[in-house]
């Protein structure tokens, strides 16, 4: 079964453009056809390269099927390659519904049914904790209540193509430069409707997207926000701090984004070149700024850049799950580390508790006392790194790192001092969370662990961890 060919004539267009840029530089290698295993931490799939004792490593396979790979770039963990024929397709193999899959930067388990790839994604960590821990009880992964357009939040870069044309969509995968022209990302309720809408308007004002090779173009991002709960959406588009839009083409802008329905706008300018948001002004364009969420019972409010959980109803399984697991009483003192804005230790409140949040983002603790008085809970946040933390005199501790892990200060300050009773740990890297296992260990016991699925047809999944102290 040819993979690309099959129904997606555009997807091998863009694939052999890609191929066509690494033959003029470096000599095409006979592709590799072996079995397929896998996936890696990245969800990447892969083929043994005997020869080199190192991984072929690509997108779109299905372990255990046989497969031709094309061989590109080497790399210190093995070699880049892209999937060219599936000879034995697996049974679980499904037609993925986006025709930039492959391509686009974003998914890359869309051709797998999600239970099956939730499978795929879980056991690898349940696995290791298996190892670390078989006393430990290890609950079955939890789904996602969607599989598509659950995200509340996409962003997407507005790009100078080589051809003089602009995209609107994600970057190409492994490309900085390039972009693909999304019609419609089935991750996220943005419209495509409203993505047509804003090419007109571009093509009609003459706008260029970004070059972020000579930080030139008009346009930089696209921030789309929807609320689950109230059906209504925030868009801010990113410009050029040194482009100016007229106000006849404000008005054209604001004229289509009613047009699409779109509840709440406004225009960032930006004169940084980073290849992220910086702002430097906000002018709104018009409608509410603010969108209203809910998790449980509990309400918060979103501006632009608000950091909040991109799949909110499959955070509340989340939740749910650890306010269930709680064993610390009510009354007690709940100290809630790398807490955002707020909701985890909000959510497992209880009458009484002495609740403490530490942020390192200022806007994220204003959010988070704001969210505290709105639902009624008497918290106290501060501005701090956790690492830096010096009052762990409490009963329950909550952590919930970046994807980078807690600092090895903190870590180590844990397993001298074991200061909570009981840790509830949230991983969003489990891969990261497996050196920190060992210190950890130390001084608390791991009870039980259960994935969560919060960004169906991609490799990530996170991992709820419950730690009582041991025993001197």
């Amino acid at each position: 079964m040819d993979f690309f060919r099959e129904g997606c004539s555009s997807r091998i267009f863009e694939g052999e453009e890609a191929v066509v840029e690494v033959a003029r530089s470096k000599k095409i290698r006979q592709p590799l056809n072996g079995l397929v295993q896998g996936p890696d931490a990245k969800g990447r799939f892969f083929l043994e390269a005997p020869e080199s004792n190192k991984r072929l490593l690509f997108y779109g396979g299905v372990p255990g099927e046989q497969a031709v790979v094309r061989r590109g770039r080497k790399g210190r963990r093995g070699e880049q390659g892209d999937l060219l024929e599936v000879l034995q397709p697996a049974s679980a193999r499904r037609y993925p519904p986006c025709r930039h899959f492959g391509v686009c930067g974003g998914c890359t388990l869309q051709h797998l049914p999600e239970a099956y790839a939730l499978h795929l994604k879980s056991e690898p960590h349940y696995e290791m904790l298996r190892r670390f821990a078989p006393e430990a009880e290890l609950l079955p992964p939890v789904p996602s209540p969607r599989s598509f357009a659950y995200r509340t939040k996409v962003e997407l870069t507005f790009m100078e193509q080589p051809d003089g044309t602009t995209s609107l969509g994600f970057h190409r995968r492994g490309r900085f430069d390039r972009g693909v022209d999304v019609g419609r990302c089935w991750l996220s309720p943005l419209p495509s409707s409203l993505l047509s809408g804003l090419r007109q308007w571009m093509k009609r004002w003459g706008l260029k997207g970004w070059n972020p090779r000579s930080h030139q173009g008009d346009l930089r991002y696209l921030i789309y926000r929807y609320s689950f709960f109230t059906q209504s959406d925030l868009l801010a588009l990113v410009v050029n701090g040194h482009s100016e839009l007229s106000g006849d083409c404000r008005e054209h802008l604001a004229a289509v984004l009613r047009r699409e329905g779109v509840s709440g706008a406004l225009v960032i300018s930006q004169t940084s070149v980073a290849g992220a948001v910086v702002p430097d002004e906000t002018s709104p364009l018009y409608g509410p700024q603010l969108l209203t969420e809910r998790l449980g019972e509990l309400r918060f409010e979103l501006g632009w850049q608000s950091f909040f959980q991109v799949n909110p109803p499959a955070y509340e399984r989340l939740l749910e799950t650890m306010s269930c697991w709680r064993l610390t009483s009510p009354g007690k003192r709940v100290l809630d580390l790398f807490c955002g804005v707020g909701s985890i230790g909000l959510s497992l409140y209880r009458t009484g508790d002495r609740l403490i949040g530490v942020e390192l983002v200022e806007q994220a603790v204003r959010d988070a006392k704001e969210n505290a008085s709105r639902n009624g809970i008497e918290a106290e946040f501060e501005v701090r790194t956790a690492e830096d933390w010096d009052k762990f005199e409490t009963d329950l501790l909550i952590l919930d790192p970046p994807r980078s892990g807690c600092h090895p200060r903190l870590v180590e300050r844990l397993a001298k001092e074991a200061p909570a009773a009981e840790l509830l740990y949230v991983s969003c890297n489990p891969h990261r969370l497996t050196e920190e296992l060992p210190q950890l260990s130390a001084r608390y016991r791991l009870v039980r662990a259960q994935a969560f699925d919060f960004f169906p047809q991609t490799h990530h999944c996170e991992l709820l961890l419950q730690f009582v102290r041991r025993e001197a």
